[in-house]
């Protein structure tokens, strides 16, 4: 069975922003050719606005991404509710031997729920978790 979705990633959303990433090409490529509906959550892009200021990026130059986010523009961003809290809880807890950020965890929580099987990420986490991760970025 083909996959539904495509689940973003924070470091795929952030190659797919900045045009001087070194990934931006592959990434680009992988969402413009995806067949699959892209998604993302809040959390996610709450990762991603976090990651822009600490890279010292001026909000003038990611606001529009950002609204394009959450408009619908580049993806389904899907909100995480108190049960995928407590799923991302017990995930964290159950894979307490590797590094997880919490966010990651949200994003299997929602992943598991939906039977989302395919990521766009940068993250050796996905991988860890047992989730198909496209582009293979070496």
């Amino acid at each position: 069975m083909a996959n539904k979705y495509l689940f973003l990633d924070t470091g795929a959303l952030y190659s797919y922003f900045d045009e001087n990433d070194k990934d931006y090409a592959v990434i680009l490529s992988t969402i413009k050719t995806s067949q699959e509906e892209l998604i993302t959550t809040d959390y996610v892009v709450d990762e991603l606005i976090t990651l822009l200021r600490f890279r010292k990026v001026p909000l003038a130059k990611f606001r529009n991404f950002i609204n394009d986010l959450f408009s619908g523009e580049i993806c389904n961003v899907w909100k995480i509710n108190d049960e995928l809290i407590s799923k991302a809880w017990e995930i964290m807890q159950k894979y307490s031997d590797h590094e997880f950020s919490f966010t990651d965890c949200t994003s299997f929580a929602v992943m598991k729920e939906d039977n989302i099987t395919l990521a766009c990420s940068l993250d050796k986490h996905f991988k860890e978790f047992g989730v198909q991760v496209i582009p293979e970025i070496k």
